[in-house]
């Protein structure tokens, strides 16, 4: 019985789904399935520039490749030049409360040489963070407006408590360290 047995050091479960989509949609398919993710991305990524402070300054400042045939993602940190009480972590905790998940980052790591936490960058501190979004194949463009509206919600509602949102995190962030977090 002639068999062939495929080894590897991981599943290729994803390769085998992307191959039955690529066969099932076709070409043109695949396309059109690239294009409405590239497309909500930009969507997002437009509706994130327009939003602005009182001041008429930018609430984000975009880290990411912009339109030009990037990935279906959004990476950005809210705009440091505002000062804000609130970080990019204390958005990703705001947002879930509206059901959507916004991954947070602190754009440090830690030194196992000498136990201490450094910047991944040189023009940025240790402290700054960032989220991203990564646009699915399923999001359509009703969720992303949705998407939308959550995070201007959650951008108001921090913005009304001003610095009470920082005395109000700041016992919860001593005792669980940078994360920001209590899970």
């Amino acid at each position: 019985a002639d068999s062939y047995t495929l080894n590897f050091s991981r599943p290729a479960s994803g390769i085998f789904v992307q191959y039955y989509k690529f066969n099932r949609l076709g070409l043109a398919g695949y396309r059109a399935l690239r294009d409405n993710q590239a497309s909500n991305a930009k969507y997002l990524r437009d509706a994130l520039k327009s939003f602005t402070c009182e001041d008429g300054r930018p609430y984000f400042t975009m880290l990411d490749a912009g339109d030009t045939k990037c990935l279906p993602v959004v990476a950005a940190m809210l705009n440091p030049e505002l000062g804000l009480p609130f970080d990019d972590i204390d958005l990703q905790h705001q947002m879930q409360q509206y059901h959507w998940y916004v991954s947070g980052y602190r754009m440090s790591f830690h030194d196992p040489n000498d136990e201490e936490t450094k910047a991944l960058f040189t023009d940025l501190p240790a402290t700054q963070t960032m989220f991203r979004v990564v646009v699915k194949a399923n999001n359509t463009r009703v969720m992303m407006d949705n998407l939308i509206a959550s995070f201007k919600a959650c951008l108001e509602e921090m913005a009304s408590l001003g610095p009470g949102f920082q005395s109000m995190h700041a016992p919860k962030k001593l005792l669980t360290g940078s994360k920001g977090h209590a899970c």
